[in-house]
């Protein structure tokens, strides 16, 4: 490259990790009760990084007219879901990703991990300090018995495991990480399980760990791994479509999907109670459901978030996995699919998080020639 395009590039990136960086601290202060005002300086870090990202896509990654028209569509699409539904995730997540090019993906990894990862450690030392409190939550405390469920600050146990979850996504996602990573990423994994009890997040963990570490695998058998990125893009679509399938059909008289329920802790009932109550809308509604939340993002997508914006969502999955299986990044597909398996059970990945959708325009430094 020459001069000019080299500063263009290295600018690009720069606008991209600060804007990463803004959209991602609503997330973590999303656990606080905020103030008015603020709740304000949150719009305006937010509004900030959309302008920057904005002006990395449009003006300094050299898109042609037809790749700048069909991305305007779809964040048209997204906008219009956050007029209705009033959540910016989709958009904030679409955005970033859309305006990753050109941006190494390892970077982006590494970046996510020290975020993640020191989210809970800052967390951590203000329990310690007395500022935050780890309010210990007992699962089945209205009948007197259940696990201690411990939250670090975080509010709610879930939300520590997801923290925790996505650091272990990004800790896998950093290239060149041996058994030694992946060993620690599974202890931390089972030690969060110990304090939080969240069923949800430890196996999409567990899963993104065995499939990294079949990865070498696949490297070393070519049929394989030519049908891997196609295999691994059909499943993350399977999974959903699946789940909401499952979901229509649901009956309680059933004993195979009352077992399957279970399987999934209760989301297949409450997902299709809250589908026959409130059905899906096109870009979103404000709906109070009444009863014990319909966690999946699956279920709860389309029903508050809308088809459109969801079906927008599910693609960039689908083809981040592609891309990234395709460029050999193996681990990316990995952490797809774990993630898909969370998105059953919780709908938090809604959030700018998820790594994976961010391959869908990054730089994958690729292995094989072609992708």
């Amino acid at each position: 490259m020459d001069t000019s395009s080299l500063r263009r590039k290295m600018q690009g990136e720069t606008l991209w990790f600060c804007a990463l960086v803004l959209l991602l601290i609503p997330v973590y202060l999303g656990q606080f009760r905020l103030g008015r005002i603020s709740t304000y300086c949150v719009y305006a870090a937010s509004l900030l990084a959309y302008l920057t990202l904005a002006f990395k896509l449009y003006m300094l990654d050299g898109r042609s007219r037809k790749e700048l028209a069909l991305i305007t569509l779809a964040l048209g699409l997204l906008a219009i879901g956050v007029a209705v539904s009033g959540t910016r995730s989709l958009f904030s997540t679409a955005l970033l990703a859309f305006s990753a090019k050109d941006v190494p993906f390892s970077k982006i990894a590494r970046v996510c991990f020290c975020f993640f990862a020191g989210a809970i450690l800052l967390n951590a030392i203000l329990v310690l300090l007395g500022i935050l409190e780890d309010t210990v939550i007992i699962r089945g405390e209205l009948i007197g018995y259940g696990n201690r469920r411990h939250t670090l600050g975080f509010g709610y146990p879930n939300t520590l495991a997801l923290w925790s979850m996505v650091t272990v996504f990004a800790a896998l996602l950093i290239p060149k990480k041996g058994w030694k990573t992946k060993i620690l990423c599974a202890l931390f994994a089972l030690s969060t399980f110990l304090l939080t009890d969240s069923k949800a997040a430890f196996l999409s963990s567990a899963l993104a760990v065995a499939l990294c570490s079949l990865a070498p695998v696949l490297e070393k058998r070519p049929k394989i791994s030519q049908a891997a990125p196609g295999m691994a893009a059909g499943l993350v679509a399977l999974v959903a479509l699946l789940f909401i399938l499952l979901s229509l059909l649901y009956r309680e008289e059933s004993p195979l999907f009352e077992w399957l329920n279970t399987l999934f802790s209760q989301r297949l009932g409450y997902a299709g109670q809250g589908f026959r109550l409130f059905g899906v809308s096109a870009f979103g509604a404000h709906v109070d459901f009444g009863w014990d939340p319909v966690d999946s993002l699956y279920a709860y997508g389309p029903i508050c978030l809308g088809v459109l914006p969801c079906l927008i969502y599910l693609c960039l999955a689908v083809y981040g996995t592609y891309r990234g299986a395709k460029a050999g990044r193996w681990e990316i597909a990995a952490i797809a699919l774990a993630g898909m398996l969370y998105s059953t059970m919780e709908y938090s990945l809604i959030n700018p998080i998820f790594p994976p959708l961010f391959a869908v325009c990054a730089d994958l430094e690729n292995r094989s020639q072609n992708i």
